[in-house]
């Protein structure tokens, strides 16, 4: 039996909780029994010993059903979660990490040789994306020098919301998520899924991704699927040629202006890469590797 720790609902289509269904049903594609759980449950899990597998996210705080089992007789313990260059994911976590059997780091390319952990395995495992989820948007891209930016996320510091607002002192910038951005057009919290939502990323030719520190989000495959064109900067965890990598305001004015067929080509790169690279088998592959 493997016992997978993770938020999971059927009708959500978004991160988290695309990783807790997909991967539910990867493996018990591969012949296995599947016992889930929220993240947030309080139960102890009693397992079979030396035979059961504990898979999922640890919550960062006490009190939470993967760090409340742990340390049973498990056949082997595996935890996954983001892994950013910073303490975001591993305040109260460090000793998890270091005592589970592997560690698989959702990071992409950018993060993936800076893993700190030393417990008995630790890799990297990208993202993925369903694109019959995010089916391409009905829009043409706008005219050099009035095409739109949009970003998607909330203001921790780590997002560098300051250098969005410095981006919408000269474009039409637009933001969906939680918090406020001078200068933004500000759409709050938008449920993707929704005709309403996909009609407001049509306004926007660009997804706008700044962070000093992102795992590996799941925005970024969504805009490629939708068919905008993600520019993030290297602390996105993604790297070229996956996204055009922004690391001056050159970049953006060089997009701004570019040739629609420039665009139309980077679009098509988009689409062909979350159908071939970022995908829910690749995801399920690797982590049954670990398994």
């Amino acid at each position: 039996m493997i016992h997978l720790v993770y938020p999971h609902d059927p009708a959500r289509i978004a991160a988290p909780w695309s990783i807790g269904n997909h991967l539910a049903r990867g493996i018990r594609a591969a012949g296995h029994h599947v016992a889930q759980y929220d993240w947030a449950e309080s139960v102890v899990i009693e397992p079979e010993p030396d035979v059961d597998i504990l898979l999922g996210h640890p919550h960062p705080a006490a009190g939470h059903v993967f760090r409340n089992s742990a340390m049973g007789p498990w056949g082997k313990v595996i935890a996954i979660s983001p892994w950013n260059g910073s303490d975001e994911y591993t305040d109260n976590l460090t000793y998890v990490y270091n005592s589970v059997d592997h560690l698989l780091c959702i990071c992409g390319e950018y993060w993936a040789g800076q893993l700190p952990w030393k417990c008995g395995g630790v890799s990297a495992i990208d993202m993925a994306v369903e694109p019959l989820d995010f089916s391409p948007l009905e829009f043409t891209f706008r005219p050099p020098g009035r095409r739109k930016f949009l970003y998607i996320g909330c203001t921790l510091p780590i997002k560098n919301p300051e250098k969005i607002a410095a981006v919408a002192d000269k474009y039409t910038v637009g933001h969906c998520g939680y918090g406020s951005i001078p200068g933004t057009v500000h759409h709050g919290h938008v449920d993707f899924s929704t005709e309403e939502g996909r009609a407001i990323v049509s306004e926007y030719d660009f997804l706008l991704m700044l962070s000093d520190h992102d795992a590996n989000p799941t925005t970024v495959l969504e805009a490629m699927s939708w068919g905008i064109i993600p520019l993030c900067s290297q602390g996105s965890g993604y790297v070229s040629p996956d996204v055009v990598v922004v690391d001056s305001a050159s970049v953006l004015d060089y997009w701004q202006h570019a040739s629609p067929d420039k665009l139309l080509d980077r679009q098509e790169l988009g689409w062909s890469i979350v159908k071939d690279k970022y995908t829910w088998d690749r995801f399920v592959t690797r982590v049954m590797e670990v398994i």
